[in-house]
């Protein structure tokens, strides 16, 4: 059996056969077009359900794989058809609750993709909402804002995936906002726009770290104020897009945040029609948008696929501590040398963000030595944690 690892400048042959920051349409969604709907990625496989369809509140659920393109219908939300869910996907499963459909809940579902099966958790603590947003980190999942039905909200609170409970957190240190974009990065999940009122949008761009329990505010949006918009992460880069500037036109510019540097850049527009209420998610190194409200249609059923540019990548950043990786695919092995000193987190996922490997560590200053799990062949993110600092590259198995 042969293994071999092609790192960082190297990969740049395996991307070169697709086309960089461009959009590609996929298939078209097979459910009924939709707006409002939710999005979760469990065991790198996409699912979309829920939302307002011409006939009202819908509760079917659709798995997405991306390898073939293909859509499969799944077991319905029990929730029943409502719009403006809350939905997350850590590990291998999927959570998603509260909504609207003509009454605004606070139920919490999770999703179990294997036995294609729900089953029903404890009740979100922060009252019934719709609109808000949730994304996991760290076998947590994180729910910010949305309408309580008298006002828009900006808490924060921690569902514990192991325990089944729920822990309220700081508030986001500004004004409540419906459906703005959710991202994870660096293990910090970060709040970009929405709507203040119905027709007042935000440009605000914030980070949560649940380490610290704070929020730092970052740059703003460099998209100009923008409602219903979405977001998605592919490596330790941040895409945000689409949505609404003040409630009636629709919008398809895309930005790309990097969370080191603290900055937006503009990237290629969304090839489909503008609009606002859609869905987006990453599997592999590609983001995905689909459904939502747009100027084609009220109810759209098209996806498209975005591949990012080669810089996308992080390599970088490792400059001011002369970290680096090498790996020994014949001794399951990788040779880390850096000037850090102490302990660190070392960390290997693959390119859906799923953990394949993490252990505790010291370094010394020079190099070191960790001997690995042997990984399937694949695109995969080695990481070097230090309280705030990272450091990371990516790398490629063949077998």
């Amino acid at each position: 059996m042969k293994r071999t690892l092609t790192l960082l400048a190297f990969l740049f042959p395996f991307f070169a056969a697709q086309a960089q920051n461009s959009w590609t349409q996929k298939n078209t969604f097979n459910g009924s077009g939709r707006f409002g709907a939710f999005s979760f990625v469990a065991d790198s496989v996409a699912f979309i359900g829920g939302g307002q369809v011409t006939s009202g509140f819908t509760n079917d659920v659709w798995r997405y794989n991306a390898s073939n393109d293909t859509w499969t219908q799944v077991a319905a939300y029990p929730g029943a058809g409502r719009v403006g869910c809350t939905a997350a996907g850590w590990g291998t499963k999927g959570y998603v609750g509260m909504g609207y459909d003509g009454t605004s809940h606070n139920d919490w579902w999770e999703y179990d993709p294997a036995g294609n099966a729900w089953t029903s958790k404890l009740n979100y603590t922060g009252g019934v909402k719709q609109g808000a947003v949730a994304v996991g980190v760290n076998g947590k999942v994180y729910v910010h804002g949305g309408n309580n039905g008298s006002s828009y909200s900006n808490s924060m609170h921690e569902y514990n995936v192991s325990n089944n409970s729920w822990t309220a957190k700081a508030s986001l240190p500004g004004l409540g906002r419906l459906q703005p974009a959710i991202m994870e990065l660096l293990n910090k999940v970060y709040i970009v726009g929405g709507a203040y009122t119905t027709t007042t949008m935000s440009n605000e761009t914030y980070e949560y770290n649940p380490a610290t329990n704070g929020w730092t505010m970052k740059a703003n949006y460099a998209g100009g104020v923008m409602g219903l918009p979405v977001g998605f992460t592919i490596y330790e880069a941040g895409f945000v897009g689409t949505g609404t500037p003040d409630a009636t036109n629709n919008s398809a510019v895309f930005h790309q945040y990097n969370p080191y540097a603290d900055s937006w850049t503009s990237i290629a527009a969304f090839n489909g029609s503008p609009r606002k209420s859609a869905v987006a998610f990453s599997v592999g190194n590609k983001g995905y948008v689909a459904t939502g409200y747009s100027n084609a249609s009220f109810y759209a059923t098209d996806v498209w696929q975005y591949t990012p540019a080669l810089n996308v990548g992080i390599a970088e950043q490792n400059a001011a501590t002369a970290t680096s990786f090498v790996f020994d695919p014949l001794a399951d092995a990788m040779y880390i040398s850096s000037k850090l000193e102490g302990e660190c987190t070392f960390r290997v996922s693959d390119m859906s963000g799923k953990v394949c490997f993490e252990t505790a560590l010291t370094l010394n200053g020079s190099r070191y030595l960790q001997v690995m799990p042997s990984f399937a062949a694949g695109v995969y993110v080695v990481s070097l944690q230090q309280g705030q600092q990272q450091h990371a590259s990516k790398f490629l198995v063949r077998r």
